[in-house]
Formats: structure tokens, sequence, C-alpha cells
């Protein structure tokens, strides 16, 4: 993870000259080796650092945003908007856009009076890459008369105006602001408001998921989240088909379990669940007496067997309701509690 992770944050610096480097190669053999996936072609910064104080601020229309929020009652929105429209824009190129993903599949499309415009994205792309992309393309996308590019991405917006953001879309849509000859104004709208524009784009979008690719190159922090997804099924799938430790047989899952809020009963129920303690080993030893036996059985002691097993402390766990290894050891607060107080009636708690 670490690998993939340092070689996409180099790459995305890197200018692509058609050559493989050295830790991207190795990035993949690890990758191959694990997972079975290597890293999508990374997207390179436009820039490093933030915007020159200098540059032009974007526009942001906030007349829908200052009164209406999500869950908003549609008939009120769409009156507002067609005012707005009407009061401020008449002339402008109204441009709607929208990002989808769906089922690994992603798209974009662009809505308005004079165009359609639908492309999908690598599948490693998110859908804030889609709305980014969807709103670089409708900035991009040559106009007689000045612009108003309409999202229901909030969080798109707000990275415009970030003169820090990194991420290659918003930086290129920093940069095509820049020209002095552009005349692009953005608004939020909410998404599924009956706004018709806005609607029309989201179908677009749907069709962009099947559509030719706008680019092949993925942004780092999209890259970042895919392999965290790809390599955490990986390793829920090694864990679930390799039964032999001994924790994997309590544990079924890779799904993280609450912690004790006492350290050194903590530090008892993790030796149990991994299967050695110092009752069941012996950790001093350099000989080949690594394994203890029980004094009353004669039998190896292991964690099974002095848990459940062991005669001699029946009675005890009868009344504890000590019964099976694996419903004794589960990250359970009432099976803890029975098993601590247990541990602790039968000497064993500090032997652990």
């Amino acid at each position: 993870m670490t690998l993939g992770n340092r070689t996409v944050s180099y790459l995305e610096r890197t200018k692509e000259d058609g050559q493989t480097c050295f830790l991207e190669e190795n990035a993949n053999s690890a990758l191959t080796a694990v997972a079975n996936i290597q890293l999508p072609p990374v997207a390179g910064l436009h820039r490093i650092g933030p915007r020159s104080w200098s540059a032009k601020r974007p526009q942001i229309a906030k007349n829908i945003k200052t009164h209406f929020r999500k869950q908003c009652n549609p008939t009120e929105v769409q009156t507002a908007f067609r005012e707005v429209l009407n009061r401020k824009f008449s002339t402008h190129e109204v441009r709607y856009t929208d990002g989808s993903k769906l089922a690994e599949r992603v798209g974009l499309g662009i809505y308005s009076r004079t165009t359609e415009m639908y492309h999908s994205l690598p599948i490693q792309c998110s859908v804030f890459s889609a709305e980014a992309a969807a709103i670089f393309l409708a900035t991009t996308t040559p106009c007689d008369n000045p612009m108003l590019v309409v999202s229901d991405s909030d969080s798109v917006l707000s990275a415009i105006t970030n003169p820090s953001n990194r991420h290659p879309f918003i930086q290129k849509i920093q940069e095509a602001l820049e020209n002095p000859s552009t005349r692009t104004t953005f608004m939020w709208v909410p998404g599924h408001c009956g706004i018709l524009g806005n609607e029309r784009a989201d179908i677009l979008a749907g069709i962009g998921r099947n559509s030719p690719t706008l680019t092949r190159t993925v942004p780092r922090d999209d890259i970042k989240s895919w392999l965290k997804e790809r390599l955490w099924t990986a390793w829920s799938g090694a864990w679930r088909r390799n039964r032999e430790p001994f924790l994997r047989k309590i544990k079924n899952t890779t799904s993280t379990w609450q912690d004790q809020p006492s350290r050194r009963e903590q530090v008892v129920l993790s030796r149990l669940r991994t299967g050695h303690t110092r009752l069941s080993h012996d950790m001093g030893s350099t000989g080949g007496g690594f394994h203890r036996q029980c004094e009353t059985c004669g039998t190896r002691n292991t964690v099974e067997h002095f848990l459940i097993n062991c005669p001699i402390l029946e009675h005890l766990r009868t009344i504890h309701e000590i019964t099976s290894i694996d419903s004794t050891l589960q990250n359970d607060t009432v099976k803890e509690r029975q098993l601590i107080n247990f541990l602790k009636e039968a000497g064993l708690f500090t032997l652990i």
C-alpha cells in the first residue's frame, strides 16, 4: 500500500515520457502479486503549490445556494432559478453538468440548448472527478456568449475557489479561467429538483458511462482510494480462504475489533486469540520444549485445551458459560467479560 501510494505521488509530479520508471515497475510487481492489479496512468499536476496571488478568482453565483439547501422544495427551487436566469443571466449560454458512477463505470454529461456532450472516465475515478471533468469540459468548450455553468456538486465548486487545490481537473479549470477572454460564472443548484437542464445532464452522464473515454489518466487521490479498496478486498479474500492460523479460525473477517478499556485485559485477549500465551508456549526456551504440556492431561497445553477441554476447569466453565473456542474469543462485550472472570477465578489471568 505504501509503495503504491508513494509511486503515485511521484508520478503525478513527473512528466510522462513513455518510459516506465524503476519505482513504478516495483509497485506494479508487488500489486500484481498481492491483488492482480497494476497502476493506471497517473494524471499529472498542472502546477505544484498555490496559484499566483494575482490570479483571477472564479465567479460563483450564490443566488440559489444562499436560500436553498439539499432536499428543499423543488417547485420553489425551479421558480427561484428561472427568476435568476431571467434577471441576471438572460444573455448567457447556460451549460448544465453532472457526473455519475455506477458498477465501476464512470461518466460525465453536459447539456445546453446548443450542445450535448458525454464521456466516460477510467473506472478508478471518483464521482468528484467526474463532476470536475464535466465542469472542465463545459468551461473549455468554445462559446460566443458569456457562460453560466450550473452544477449540483457544491464540493467541486468550492474546490475551484481553493488556490491550493491539487486535483488535476480543478487545476485545469483554474488555468482556463485565467484566459482574459473567459467570461464564465458558476452556480450551484440542488440535484433532482426538477430543473430540466440539470436532469438532462444527469441522463447524459448515465449515457457517458458506456461511451468513449475523455482521458486515460486518473488523479492521485482516486488511485489511492482504489488501491486501498482493491488491496483490502484481496486481503479479506486471503483471510477467508486460509483458515489455518489460529486467529483466522476465530475471526472470519478483517473488520476492526473494539479494544478493551483496560490495556492488561486487552493484552490477555490478544494473546489468547493468536494462540500464543505463556501457558501454551515457553517463550524463553532455547531447546526443543517450546510447546508446554498440560500437567493434568499430559497433552499440549494449547489455548483451546485449557479454555475448553481440560477437565480440571469444567466446573468453572459451566459457571461462566465458556462453551466453544469460537464463541468464547469473539469480540463481544458479554463474552469477553465472562472469559476475563473465568480466567481470574481459575488463577490463569496473570499467567497468560
